[in-house]
C-alpha cells in the first residue's frame, strides 16, 4: 500500500511539473504570438527578449580608430559590424572606397559553386594546371605580397574542386587565372551584379566595407548559394592560412572563416599598401559578421591595427548579458 501511495506522490509531482512547464511554454508562445501580431511586417525569427546592445563600443572602435590613425599606424581605416542573431550593426566610414584585390576571389567562387548547383560533377572536372600569372590582364590581381604558403605544380592535372581549394585557403592568384580561364566571363558577371557589382574592363574598381560585407551575410544565410555550397566556402575559409589581421585579435579556439586583400601601390610620391581582412566570428554567445579596410605604408602595422579593432569587438560582444 505504501508503494502505490508513492506512486501516486510521485505520479502527482510529476504530473505538476509537466503541467507547469506546459503552462510556461504556453505563456511564452502566447508572449510571441503577441509580439508577432504586433510586429506582423518584421521577421518571425527576431529575438525580442534580448538584442545586442552595442552602442557604447562605437564610441570605443572610433576612438581606437583616431588613436590608430594619430600614431601613424594607418592612414584611413573603414569598420562594418553586423551581429548575425539580431542584424544589429555598426559602421565607421564604412562607406570609403577601396581597391578590393583578392577579396574578389569570393565573387568567383561562388559564380562557380553556382554552376555546380546546376551542372551536377563540374567539380570533379580535371583540367591541367597553367602558369597564367604572366597572362593574367592589366590591373586585375597584382603580385602578391603576401604570397601562397602553397603551390600546386605547373604542368600538373588538378580538379576544379582542387583549384577552388587553392583559391580560397592560400589566396593563391595563380589558381584564381585558372579558374577564370574555365568559366565564362558572363556567369561572374551575374554573381556581381546579384551583390550590386559594377567591374569594368580592367578589373580596377573600389568597393566599400559595408558593401563587401553583404557577400558573408549571404554566405552565412544561405541566400544565393545552397546550403551545400554556402557551408563548402565557408568551410574553405575556415582554413585560411593570414593569421595576422582578425584572427590575431581572437582567442585561441574561436573559429573565424575570413578572406583578405591585400595591394600595394607605387606613387610618384611613393608607396602605399591597402590590407583588409574580413570574415564570420562564430562567437559563443553571438555570432558576428567584421569587416575591416585600411589603407597606409607599413602592412606589418596595418595587419596591427585590424587585430586590434577585431580583438575590441570581440570583447565587446563578449560582455554582453
Amino acid at each position: 500500500m505504501r508503494d502505490k501511495d508513492l506512486l501516486m506522490k510521485k505520479f502527482t509531482t510529476h504530473s505538476v511539473v509537466c503541467a507547469g512547464a506546459l503552462l510556461a511554454a504556453c505563456c511564452l508562445f502566447a508572449a510571441g504570438c503577441r509580439h508577432l501580431a504586433r510586429y506582423n511586417l518584421l521577421n518571425p525569427q527576431i529575438n525580442f527578449y534580448r538584442k545586442a546592445r552595442l552602442l557604447p563600443a562605437r564610441k570605443d572602435i572610433t576612438d581606437l580608430l583616431q588613436k590608430q590613425k594619430d600614431e601613424g599606424r594607418a592612414d584611413h581605416i573603414s569598420v562594418y559590424f553586423q551581429a548575425l542573431d539580431t542584424g544589429y550593426s555598426v559602421g565607421i566610414e564604412e562607406q570609403e572606397g577601396f581597391i578590393p584585390a583578392s577579396l574578389m576571389k569570393l565573387y568567383l567562387a561562388m559564380s562557380i559553386l553556382r554552376t555546380a548547383e546546376k551542372e551536377p560533377g563540374s567539380l570533379e572536372v580535371k583540367v591541367v594546371y597553367n602558369n597564367l600569372e604572366g597572362e593574367a590582364p592589366a590591373g586585375s590581381l597584382p603580385m602578391q605580397e603576401i604570397p601562397a604558403a602553397e603551390k600546386l605544380r605547373i604542368g600538373e592535372t588538378y580538379t576544379i574542386d582542387r583549384l577552388l581549394t587553392q583559391m580560397l585557403v592560400f589566396s593563391d592568384n595563380n589558381a584564381t587565372y585558372n579558374l577564370r580561364a574555365r568559366y565564362s566571363k558572363a556567369a561572374l558577371e551575374r554573381t556581381y551584379r546579384v551583390f550590386g557589382l559594377r567591374v569594368p574592363e580592367s578589373g580596377e574598381f573600389h568597393i566599400t566595407v559595408k558593401q563587401y560585407m553583404m557577400i558573408f551575410l549571404s554566405l552565412y544565410n544561405s541566400t544565393y548559394l545552397t546550403p551545400e555550397m554556402s557551408q563548402k566556402i565557408l568551410g574553405h575559409l575556415l582554413r585560411t592560412r593570414f593569421r595576422a589581421g582578425l584572427a590575431a585579435g581572437l582567442p585561441p579556439g574561436v573559429r573565424l572563416a575570413n578572406k583578405f586583400g591585400e595591394r600595394k601601390i607605387i606613387w610618384p610620391s611613393g608607396t602605399t599598401m591597402q590590407l583588409h581582412d574580413c570574415g564570420v566570428i562564430y562567437h559563443g554567445k553571438s555570432p558576428y559578421i567584421l569587416g575591416v579596410m585600411t589603407r597606409g605604408r607599413d602592412p606589418e602595422k596595418l595587419a596591427g591595427v585590424i587585430s586590434e579593432i577585431s580583438a575590441l569587438v570581440y570583447k565587446e560582444v563578449s560582455r554582453q548579458p
